[in-house]
């Protein structure tokens, strides 16, 4: 019988979130993902897993829902916008990410000031 140990099942975790996030990116933002690099792109999402793991987003969705917030605003959005890094303070992780697309949306209907 096949026994695989709590790291490969990690691993294995792992790879197959990111395959599901590579393919999500192509499905939400082909625009984004046709401008990049395939290793550019894979990058991004290596990236997106960590600050999730940082930030104690656990849930695949929650990763596909974060990973759309850095195609929209940027890779750093979460350490330049004042709203995300309030909404990434919250103690509890899956309120969190509530609260983060909560901001998300407002900041996205927010029409962008003129340049003077």
């Amino acid at each position: 019988m096949l026994q695989l140990r709590p790291v490969q099942m990690e691993i294995l975790g792992r790879v197959t979130l990111k395959s599901g996030l590579l393919a999500h990116a192509h499905a939400v933002a082909p625009d984004v993902c046709a401008a990049v690099t395939s290793d550019e792109l894979e990058a991004v999402v290596t990236y997106c897993m960590d600050r999730c793991a940082y930030y104690g987003i656990a849930r695949p969705y929650d990763a596909a829902r974060y990973l759309n917030l850095m195609l929209v605003f940027g890779p750093a959005f979460d350490e330049r916008e004042d709203w995300a890094v309030e909404a990434l303070a919250e103690p509890n992780p899956p309120g969190r990410m509530e609260l983060l697309m909560d901001r998300a949306l407002i900041q996205a209907a927010v029409p962008e000031e003129a340049d003077a």
